[in-house]
């Protein structure tokens, strides 16, 4: 069965514990890109954001098996320039999904 996970570090180590007959109908999207795939059928199974469930109330969460991580291990960064007081922009670049939105909109509001 095809599985779509989030093209990060938390899911390359969910990964790396898979038989090999498993990690070839892994699926590795974007973050942003996976719970569309779901929603497009690409597979039955995927690790979405899970602030993507807020629009998409509809998905079956399972109640047996979940992925959380806690701890000083983070797949987002915040830059900032030298000799700066005041943040004008922010820009959001690379595996980035709702989460990391509505994190950095919380942030800098």
């Amino acid at each position: 069965m095809k599985i779509i996970i989030p093209q990060n570090l938390f899911s390359a180590i969910w990964a790396l514990t898979l038989d090999d007959k498993d990690k070839a109908e892994l699926v590795i999207k974007k973050s942003s890109l996976v719970t569309q795939s779901l929603m497009n059928d690409e597979a039955k199974l995927a690790l979405i954001p899970s602030m993507d469930l807020l629009s998409h109330k509809d998905l079956f969460v399972s109640t047996k098996f979940s992925i959380a991580f806690d701890g000083n291990v983070s797949n987002s960064l915040f830059l900032f320039s030298e000799n700066k007081t005041e943040i004008e922009t922010v820009t959001v670049r690379g595996d980035v999904s709702s989460n990391e939105l509505i994190l950095t909109k919380l942030l800098f509001s």
